[in-house]
């Protein structure tokens, strides 16, 4: 039986340590996950001229340590409104779309308006 030169070794030991801090990684978030419920940021991008009216880039960030799911999003700017519905944002991260309003929008708000969560 041949003995292992010292690159196997050195191969070894690094595949061993990145496997073991991976599963120590992966069991420590299983026991120390939190509880807090989505809580969400929007933001909103500039509005662009399009053909069909005024388009605006809208990130809602879920803050929360649970996923959300069927999340509803409306943007109002006066008596315009626009919305849509995202099918689930995990959490900690966030999701883009878009909305199209007719007018030009001034002070465009965004905002939740429901969504589910385990």
């Amino acid at each position: 039986m041949k003995n292992k030169n010292w690159l196997e070794w050195t191969v070894f030991a690094v595949g061993l340590a990145l496997t073991l801090s991976i599963f120590s990684y992966l069991v420590y978030l299983g026991l120390h996950r939190g509880e807090q419920p989505p809580t969400f940021r929007v933001t909103i991008g500039a509005p662009e001229k399009v053909p069909d009216g005024y388009q605006m880039k809208v990130e809602v960030y879920n803050q929360g340590d649970l996923t959300a799911q069927n999340v509803q999003v409306e943007v109002s700017a006066g008596p315009q409104k626009g919305n849509f519905t995202v099918d689930f944002i995990p959490e900690h991260s966030g999701v883009k779309g878009w909305v199209v309003l007719p007018e030009p929008p001034e002070r465009p708000k965004g905002q939740v308006v429901g969504f589910t969560a385990p």
